[in-house]
């Protein structure tokens, strides 16, 4: 889950460039636009490091909803 938003950006950037009306930008796509398109790359920085977190507390949650309902036979 955490990965599929990064593999689908080269998809995105050749095939559609975000698509009609950004119907299929990702978080990834924008962050490019924000960093190498507008040249705005202290939003693109402060955005990445947002995602950076948000991703961290994603997995963490994962991590310990695993080890909550894992079953380990001992």
């Amino acid at each position: 889950m955490l990965l599929s938003a990064q593999w689908t950006f080269p998809l995105i950037n050749v095939m559609t460039q975000g698509g009609p009306v950004n119907a299929t930008t990702n978080i990834y796509y924008e962050l490019w636009l924000f960093g190498f398109q507008s040249y705005n790359v202290g939003w693109a920085s402060a955005a990445a490091v947002l995602l950076f977190v948000a991703f961290g507390a994603v997995a963490w949650a994962f991590t310990a909803l695993t080890n909550r309902v894992a079953y380990r036979d001992s």
